[in-house]
């Protein structure tokens, strides 16, 4: 082998590992930003539980409060009769999930 070949091929190996340097650090990135995806994913989720639990709490408070006030029991009627409503469809929700 010619030293100018021998040259060319340090070179190129030298090229590659530069290469095998960057390609591990972007795919350490790529993992990273994957876990920080999946962990913001599922925060979200959380949360989006959360402000049903809460917008569900909110109406049942508005119910009471409308029974408690007797101020117009046919309007608590009706939200007793959509909390019904709403308990049947998760309950066909999950009668479904599970056959």
């Amino acid at each position: 082998m010619t030293p100018e070949q021998k040259n060319i091929l340090d070179r190129l190996e030298d090229k590659i590992r530069k290469l095998i340097t960057q390609y591990t650090v972007l795919q350490k990135r790529c993992d990273d930003s994957d876990a920080q995806v999946r962990q913001l994913r599922s925060e979200n989720e959380q949360l989006r539980s959360r402000a049903q639990q809460l917008e569900k709490k909110l109406d049942y408070l508005k119910t009471a409060n409308a029974i408690h006030a007797r101020e117009d029991n046919q309007e608590a009627k009706m939200k007793m009769g959509r909390l019904v409503r709403e308990i049947e469809k998760c309950i066909a929700l999950l009668n479904s999930e599970y056959e």
